[in-house]
């Protein structure tokens, strides 16, 4: 553009010279007033000065692009503050860790951290990238010239260790790394996430619970991943009560997870840690509520492994579920289980043969065979059979 316009100026004021002297009436004068102010000149010299301006200004538009490399090359300016090249390779450096390409990254970005004034965010790049590719060694070394760039205080030099420690199977040192980190950055967003993303690695579930309500509070996860992390901690707690036999440590994990949102999963693990520890019955009646509120497939076949108890509770039972959810398959299927249990056979098949109308099974032909066995239908037991072996082989 400055281009254009500085042969534009010249062909202009060639051609008003040019047509000064066809009219033999000199070459003219320039008056510029401005102000109060007025300069006069003669039309030639006003050319030369607009034409030394130009230049000027495009030299001091290449120097603001070009100036600090020229500088450096000089020895008039340290190369630490060399801008440009080191920002282009710190760029294309981020760029290629963020499209996985570890091993480029490393290399553009260690050549960065020799060039640039961010030599710290390079090499802290460059060993994550290293990091990736599980080359500790050169892991180490980056992160050790990072530490020595930046703040050795800072939390992206906490996190980097944690990770390190992470990637060498070192729970411990990252849990203690973590907190070293706590005092001074136990309210950073960035602290908090990988606390929890730790904390939920190495199943330490009270630790993760008190980070629960803050990650919940400042919204710092995605929907997603909070309910995984809150899942998995209550299921965790309640299994690690179940396991040293302390049912009150037990419902005090349910109490609390009933605080969040409760999923299946930590209903099933509550279920189960009853049962473990003895408590059939209540475990038999807390399904059974579950049951009636929302059932599922998987409370349904837990409901169905608990002792038995009194058959025909369990008969009316599943038939008010079928009431209730008519047409279901797996509803029909638990009603075939107890009618065997009742040894009703006729009945057993015929719930059997109306779930696999709506949903082929191989359990179901399966537990069907085994009520033509029992009817003495032989050719029936071995079609059923023949059907479940087909719905099993691979496809």
């Amino acid at each position: 553009m400055i281009r254009f316009f500085l042969l534009l100026l010249v062909f202009a004021s060639g051609g008003l010279g040019f047509a000064h002297l066809l009219k033999e009436e000199g070459p003219g004068y320039v008056l510029i007033y401005f102000n109060h102010y007025s300069i006069e000149t003669s039309f030639w010299l006003f050319t030369v000065l607009m034409l030394v301006l130009s230049g000027g200004l495009m030299l001091a538009i290449w120097l603001f692009f070009n100036g600090a490399g020229l500088l450096v090359r000089l020895g008039l300016w340290p190369r630490r503050f060399s801008l440009g090249q080191a920002h282009k390779q710190q760029f294309n450096g981020l760029l290629a860790y963020a499209d996985a390409d570890y091993s480029a990254a490393g290399k553009v970005l260690n050549r960065a951290g020799k060039r640039g004034n961010l030599a710290f965010v390079d090499y802290l790049f460059a060993a994550r990238s290293a990091l990736q590719l599980n080359q500790f060694d050169e892991a180490q070394a980056a992160f050790e010239k990072a530490r020595e760039c930046g703040d050795k205080d800072d939390l992206s030099v906490a996190l980097f260790g944690v990770d390190m420690a992470l990637a060498l199977n070192d729970d411990a040192r990252a849990q203690q790394r973590l907190e070293d980190a706590r005092g001074r950055f136990s309210n950073d967003p960035r602290f908090l996430i990988k606390a929890a993303m730790v904390y939920h690695a190495v199943h330490e579930w009270t630790l993760l619970q008190g980070l629960l309500k803050p990650l919940r509070k400042k919204k710092l996860l995605v929907k997603a991943q909070f309910e995984m992390y809150t899942r998995d901690c209550f299921a965790g707690l309640i299994t690690q009560a179940a396991a040293i036999n302390d049912l009150s440590a037990v419902n005090k994990a349910f109490k609390q997870a009933d605080t969040f949102q409760l999923d299946e999963h930590v209903y099933m693990a509550y279920f189960r840690a009853l049962q473990s520890m003895g408590e059939n019955a209540e475990a038999r009646n807390r399904v059974e509520h579950q049951l009636r509120q929302q059932w599922s497939a998987p409370l349904l076949a837990f409901y169905l492994q608990l002792a038995p108890g009194d058959v025909g509770d369990q008969a009316v039972f599943v038939r008010r579920l079928a009431e209730a959810q008519p047409g279901s398959a797996l509803i029909l299927h638990a009603q075939g289980i107890v009618a065997t249990r009742q040894a009703n056979w006729l009945e057993a098949k015929k719930f059997f043969e109306d779930s696999l109308a709506i949903q082929e099974t191989a359990k179901a032909w399966f537990l069907l065979a085994d009520v033509y066995a029992q009817l003495h239908q032989p050719s029936q037991q071995a079609e059923s059979v023949k059907k479940g072996l087909a719905l099993m082989a691979p496809a």
